[in-house]
């Protein structure tokens, strides 16, 4: 298979990298702490840490306002009462979602994501939440996990050993796209022949991707093995899924399909549309489709792009190929991209709206706002589990979400479960920070757990 992007040396693409907050490194710079280099917290909010003066006047601009709402009072900040206050993980959460709604309102804007970060993985101690700076050390391995003794340290030590090495991973990661930029992915320039089913783990299906057949799973360069998962992910859970089910109006196997439509609800253009490249991954695995059309649904769909006032109808509409691989043009494949900045009940009802062949949602929450004025998943549901022809798929974050994610829809009544939720061969393997530390996981994964489920006829 010919590779696009590793080992060809093409020109390659960079996408923007989201920035990200890690307590334990320099903030401008990324520098981890050593016996050269010690870093130093802003004295006027403790909050951020940095390895020198150039690189904290460097990053004043985009710390300042930030810093001047956190200013420290009598050499206390923010956290100084959590060790009194915090009892539990309940209250530690809570302690930090408090912190977070007030920034956002003396900020009078929305946090960006490492200001969230800043406030959600502060510099405490994992023990006891002590935040006197003067006190507090870190895991010298992951500079991630901090402590006010040598005591606290050891009560923690089993624990934090099996996150260890993953919070360290996660830096590397964070670090890797903010220095390199997020390249657009490798994928194989010839569509297959023949149809391959995935192979049993994504680490075998990314070894291939990277020319990497015969490179032992410890050789592998983790921080491009992670970044690659996360980002196929997405059309690889997607095909995963649709390998298991008959679909389309005949009822055929995916492999056997010429077309392919797909309804993604709930995507962000962050997420599901970053490197919009990836789902051309589809077309190429499966050599009998001669047209995909993904349609992407979201309410908050171009909510950081600045185009939602310069869309009519809240839809945009990318036929032209423009995107496509010189074979996929060559052979007359079509690919569509359909973007729709709506709730998926208000699409249905649009004059464009299509019927798909399946639906997926990524990493879903439809139980998260549950019960609340704010929760906009159930008329929107109702319209995705009526149809015994489409199925509906979807990931969790977690087990105990995915768990909860299946129980609403259960609620719903003729429903089948077709896919028992389970854990995702093909989710990401970059680690994601977990600030709820559910089911008593520190980290997290995209797509770890995936299910589907139809109406009954």
């Amino acid at each position: 298979m010919e590779v696009n992007g590793v080992g060809t040396e093409p020109l390659v693409q960079l996408l923007p990298a989201i920035r990200h907050f890690h307590p334990g490194i320099c903030h401008f710079c990324s520098q981890a702490p050593s016996e050269s280099c010690m870093l130093k917290w802003c004295a006027q909010c403790q909050l951020v840490p940095y390895c020198s003066k150039q690189c904290q006047r460097k990053d004043w601009a985009m710390h300042k306002r930030f810093c001047q709402v956190h200013a420290v009072e009598g050499r206390r900040n923010v956290f100084s009462q959590a060790k009194i206050k915090v009892h539990d993980k309940k209250s530690w959460l809570e302690y930090r979602k408090f912190l977070q709604l007030t920034a956002r309102i003396n900020l009078d804007r929305r946090l960006e994501v490492f200001e969230n970060e800043i406030l959600l993985f502060p510099r405490v101690c994992e023990v006891c939440k002590e935040a006197e700076p003067s006190k507090i050390i870190d895991c010298p391995n992951c500079h991630s996990v901090f402590y006010c003794s040598d005591s606290h340290c050891s009560q923690d030590a089993e624990r934090h050993e099996k996150w260890c090495y993953k919070y360290l991973l996660c830096i590397q990661c964070d670090i890797w796209e903010a220095r390199k930029g997020i390249p657009d992915l490798p994928f194989p320039s010839k569509v297959d022949k023949e149809y391959k089913k995935l192979p049993a783990k994504m680490i075998d299906h990314l070894k291939t991707q990277l020319c990497l057949k015969n490179v032992d799973d410890r050789d592998l360069d983790l921080k491009l093995y992670a970044v690659m998962s996360e980002r196929l992910s997405y059309p690889l859970s997607l095909l995963y899924a649709l390998q298991q089910l008959e679909v389309g109006p005949y009822k055929q196997a995916v492999s056997e399909l010429s077309e392919l439509k797909i309804h993604v609800v709930g995507a962000e253009s962050t997420k599901e549309l970053l490197g919009i490249i990836r789902w051309e991954y589809l077309v190429h695995r499966l050599p009998a489709l001669m047209k995909l059309h993904m349609v992407f649904v979201g309410p908050e769909l171009f909510s950081d792009s600045g185009l939602s006032d310069e869309l009519p109808d809240n839809r945009c509409l990318d036929d032209s190929g423009m995107t496509q691989c010189e074979d996929c043009q060559e052979k007359g494949r079509v690919i569509v991209y359909e973007m729709c900045q709506l709730l998926y009940h208000e699409y249905k009802n649009t004059n464009y709206f299509t019927s798909p062949d399946a639906i997926i949602a990524y990493n879903c929450g439809f139980h998260e706002f549950e019960g609340e004025k704010r929760d906009a998943w159930p008329e929107s549901l109702s319209l995705m589990v009526q149809n015994s022809d489409i199925p509906l798929i979807f990931t969790s974050y977690t087990s105990t979400e995915a768990k909860k994610d299946m129980a609403v829809l259960r609620k719903f009544n003729d429903t089948e479960v077709v896919i028992p939720i389970h854990m995702n061969p093909y989710c990401s393997v970059r680690p994601i920070r977990d600030f709820t530390r559910e089911d008593a996981c520190d980290m997290f994964f995209i797509n770890q757990y995936i299910s589907c489920i139809i109406g009954k006829k």
